[in-house]
């Protein structure tokens, strides 16, 4: 039950699969709001029904955005790096005329 297979999702799937289906909900829900009233969402009107809860919601909301934007970032620059070391690598490796 421990062992890992290739049949596993990633870490990186599961997170892709999260904030597309949060995306996709947020646009049904959207467009159900539409239909029904003809209008929109108005974001004031939500955040003054919300009250105070609303700034802790907006926080809430801030600090995902920030770990999803560290983390491409950071799989970007491991990237960059990896591909900076493989390059030095066959540098190294190719033979001189």
């Amino acid at each position: 039950m421990g062992k890992s297979t290739k049949n596993d999702w990633s870490a990186s799937m599961i997170g892709w699969f999260a904030i597309l289906i949060w995306f996709s909900a947020s646009l049904l829900s959207q467009a159900a709001y539409i239909a029904s009233t003809g209008m929109p969402y108005e974001a004031d009107a939500m955040l003054d029904s919300m009250g105070s809860f609303a700034w802790i919601i907006i926080g809430i909301e801030a600090i995902a955005w920030f770990m999803i934007v560290a983390l491409i970032g950071s799989k970007a620059v491991k990237r960059h790096i990896q591909r900076i070391s493989e390059s030095h690598s066959q540098e190294s490796v190719a033979p001189q005329a």
